[in-house]
């Protein structure tokens, strides 16, 4: 396994995001990095298509924010083993803490606009093990949620 605090951006294989026709097919984590080398975002992908198919099938959902900033960049590690993409990809977040992954920034930043509460009744079991799937993904139960629902809307904007 990579080592976080061992990556050097500035030496990662990387395309603009004009060019993002030209990022690879295999699976990866990938790193939006700015024009002073800060780590913007960091994602993973894995699908048929991989790191090209996460940027090129559709808007990727943080491609507006990026194109707002001079110079994006996206950087690539190509990782074989699609059993560790999350897991890399919480540790390099966890070390870049990079501002667009938004399960760091202050809670009360979080979320832009109305946000709206409600609740759901589900097994203890199936809790117990949500929590636990939370811990390890290192995110709070309520970002887990809307990050599953955000990922599940852009899948279906993508299908359309």
């Amino acid at each position: 396994m990579i080592k976080a605090e061992s990556i050097d951006v500035e030496n990662l294989p990387n395309v603009l995001i004009e060019e993002k026709s030209n990022l690879p097919t295999d699976s990866g984590i990938y790193l939006a990095i700015d024009a002073n080398n800060k780590v913007q975002y960091v994602g993973i992908a894995r699908g048929l298509f991989g790191i090209r198919g996460r940027w090129c099938q559709g808007k990727h959902h943080k491609e507006k924010e990026l194109q707002a900033i001079s110079s994006i960049r996206i950087a690539y590690i190509l990782i074989g083993d699609k059993e560790l993409l999350p897991e890399m990809e919480q540790a390099l977040i966890q070390w870049f803490r990079p501002p667009l992954n938004r399960e760091f920034l202050p809670p009360k930043t979080q979320f832009r606009g109305v946000q709206n509460r409600t609740s759901v009744t589900i097994p203890e079991s199936l809790l117990v093990w949500f929590q636990d799937y939370c811990k390890k993904q290192k995110r709070s139960i309520s970002a887990q949620i809307s990050f599953m629902i955000e990922e599940l809307k852009d899948q279906e904007e993508r299908n359309k």
